[in-house]
């Protein structure tokens, strides 16, 4: 039997300083490994010279506008599979945390629930912003800058930053669920199909098949295409809208997820 904590559960005002010490905690824990941070931006570099070189020949057959080029239409993919990383990593953290018991702990003591996630998803949109300014910036050494200008930057910023907390949501409330960290690479795997499964490489009007299909109708599409239209300068469509609003979407089904599951292990832990 879990015994009760005494004294009156702390609200939002009371959980700030609770907020601020996860989110420390877990800006320590990424500045201390460098696993937590290099391949998420690693992985998209060396992901776009692969596929610049299978494809960026064909960028013609693609239809790209004449300013453009494979690295401004693959740009969106490489924000998102370094998200997918911070991600994944953020809930291989609490997944860690449900092993060594920390995540216990935490419920045992009269602190805001919300708090032990708020904090290491909000570190997590932030890594992932600061990652995508890095790799925009090796974007536009190479030749594919942002032709939105500033707000195209902001829209592209702000969608890759709700799509970590979407994946870095889920993938919290799996670690909860499973405690077991191993799992995360199996999510790690399954996401990255579904990034493929989509706009990001090359365009579904061009494939064939089952895979034109699923991509064509893939959320992942509306986002990437979404991202797109600022990286090309394309103006007066409804592309940049309808990806925040997929982020958006996304970032509250992953909200909710974790939050399902944080309560979920919270009354397993008083039963």
């Amino acid at each position: 039997m879990r015994v009760a904590a005494t004294g009156p559960r702390r609200g939002v005002p009371a959980g700030r300083a609770e907020v601020a010490a996860l989110s420390r905690r877990a800006v320590i824990r990424i500045a201390r490994q460098p696993s937590a941070w290099l391949p998420g931006l690693l992985v998209p570099l060396l992901m776009t010279a692969v596929f610049t070189g299978d494809y960026g020949k064909v960028a013609a057959a693609i239809g790209f506008p004449a300013s453009a080029s494979y690295l401004h239409y693959v740009l969106p993919a490489a924000l998102l599979a370094g998200a997918v990383y911070v991600g994944i990593v953020t809930g291989t953290e609490a997944t860690l945390d449900v092993e060594n018991g920390f995540i216990s702990r935490l419920l045992l003591a009269t602190i805001w629930r919300p708090a032990i996630l708020v904090g290491p998803l909000a570190v997590a949109a932030l890594q992932a912003i600061a990652q995508s300014c890095v790799l925009l910036a090796v974007f536009a050494a190479f030749g594919a800058g942002i032709h939105g200008g500033l707000s195209g930057c902001v829209v592209i910023l702000l969608a890759t930053a709700l799509f970590t907390v979407a994946i870095a949501g889920a993938a919290i409330a799996l670690g909860l669920w499973t405690g077991d960290s191993e799992v995360m690479q199996g999510l790690f795997g399954v996401l990255f199909i579904l990034l493929f499964l989509s706009s990001a490489f090359f365009p579904p009007t061009d494939m064939s098949g089952w895979f034109r299909a699923g991509a064509t109708h893939s959320p992942v599409t509306m986002l990437v295409d979404g991202m797109r239209d600022p990286v090309l300068g394309l103006r007066g469509g409804h592309g940049p809208a309808e990806a925040l609003l997929v982020a958006v979407a996304c970032c509250a089904v992953g909200i909710v997820l974790a939050l399902t599951a944080l309560r979920g292990r919270d009354r397993a832990g008083a039963a």
